[in-house]
């Protein structure tokens, strides 16, 4: 496994450094050399940037922070029943229920 992991990482590097970077990665960096580094501009280039995000796809982002609700919901709500499920069924005392639901 681990030479396994070895050779990925060192064919990876290899490739690395004989491929040349992609237009998109060379643009990035120009961009970068013209904005400077003040992060001030940066984070106002940001905050522009989610503004015309939020403005083209809101209708995604509301359906996006719902779905990720949904997903929490169920695993929370499991979470919380699950030592009293273990008082329950399985006859546990809170503390035991408590330890089992920690992974102690």
């Amino acid at each position: 496994m681990f030479w396994t992991a070895c050779g990925i990482s060192f064919t990876t590097a290899c490739l690395r450094a004989v491929l040349p970077e992609s237009e998109y990665v060379l643009r990035a960096r120009e961009v970068e050399r013209y904005g400077g580094t003040d992060t001030s501009k940066k984070t106002k280039a940001f905050i522009k940037d989610v503004k015309e995000m939020l403005k083209q796809h809101w209708a995604l982002c509301i359906y996006a922070i719902l779905l990720m609700a949904g997903f929490n919901f169920p695993s929370h709500g499991s979470q919380d029943l699950y030592p009293t499920y273990l008082e329950a069924t399985k006859g546990f005392t809170p503390h035991d229920a408590t330890i089992a639901r920690r992974g102690y």
